[in-house]
Order: C-alpha cells, then sequence, then structure tokens
C-alpha cells in the first residue's frame, strides 16, 4: 500500500470540510461554556465565602453588643 487512491468528486470533499467547521465551532462553544461554567463555579465559592464571614462579623458584633450591655447594667447595680 504504497499509494492510496482517493477518488472523491469534490462536492464530497467539499462536504466533509463543512463538517470539520461546523465540528470546529461546536468545540469552540464547548470550550466557551466549559470556561463559563468554571467562573461561576468561581465566583459562587467566593460568595459562600463572603455570605459566611458577613455571619461570623454579625454573631461577633452582636456578642460584644449585648457583652456591652451587660457590663453597664452592672455597673448600674449598688
Amino acid at each position: 500500500m504504497n499509494k492510496i487512491h482517493l477518488n472523491l468528486p469534490l462536492n464530497n470533499a467539499i462536504h466533509h470540510l463543512d463538517d470539520l467547521k461546523v465540528a470546529n465551532h461546536k468545540v469552540e462553544e464547548v470550550e466557551r461554556l466549559t470556561e463559563e461554567q468554571e467562573w461561576k463555579l468561581k465566583h459562587s465559592n467566593m460568595d459562600y465565602h463572603l455570605s459566611f464571614l458577613s455571619y461570623v462579623g454579625m454573631v461577633t458584633t452582636t456578642i460584644i453588643f449585648f457583652h456591652s450591655v451587660l457590663l453597664l447594667l452592672l455597673q448600674t447595680l449598688p
């Protein structure tokens, strides 16, 4: 098999070329969707961390506030 003879009409070759272009477009679309999902996942994790830190800050502020109120009440007692 030193030589492979392709006796394809030009229309078939062009049709296959169009198929390759469509396949390439689909691969690019999948890559874009993958990058978009990775970006969303990264930012959703960031939102989770910010929400958690906000919760910790709220709890800490509440504890400090009630501790301060308790100290003021204790100072007013004889």
